[in-house]
C-alpha cells in the first residue's frame, strides 16, 4: 500500500503485520529523513506505526526520524517484527 494525498505527498510503503501495526518504508538510493510533511500524513492515517523505514541498497546509520535498513535485510526485519507480535 502506498500512502499519497493531493499535495503530493506521499510514503512509499505500509507493511501491515499480522497483529494490526504498521511499518511505513521510504525507498531511497541514499538513505535521507522522513520529511516533516510525511511524518504528518503517517500521523493522520489512524494507523499503528511501530517502526519507520528508509530501505536503500547503501548501509548507513539510522537517521532521527527512521531506522535504515538495507534491501537485503528487509524480509528479514519484516520477519523479526512479525515473530515479535506472535
Amino acid at each position: 500500500m502506498v500512502a499519497r494525498v493531493k499535495e503530493k505527498v506521499e510514503v512509499d510503503l505500509l507493511v501491515h503485520l499480522s497483529d494490526g501495526r504498521t511499518v511505513a518504508i521510504e525507498v531511497k538510493t541514499t538513505p535521507e529523513e522522513f520529511d516533516s510533511r510525511q511524518l504528518r500524513l503517517l500521523d493522520t492515517l489512524g494507523l499503528t506505526i511501530v517502526e519507520r523505514w528508509v530501505a536503500s541498497p547503501t548501509p548507513a546509520p539510522d537517521l532521527a526520524t527512521a531506522r535504515v535498513v538495507t534491501f537485503d535485510r528487509l524480509w528479514h526485519e519484516l520477519n523479526r517484527l512479525e515473530s515479535a507480535s506472535t
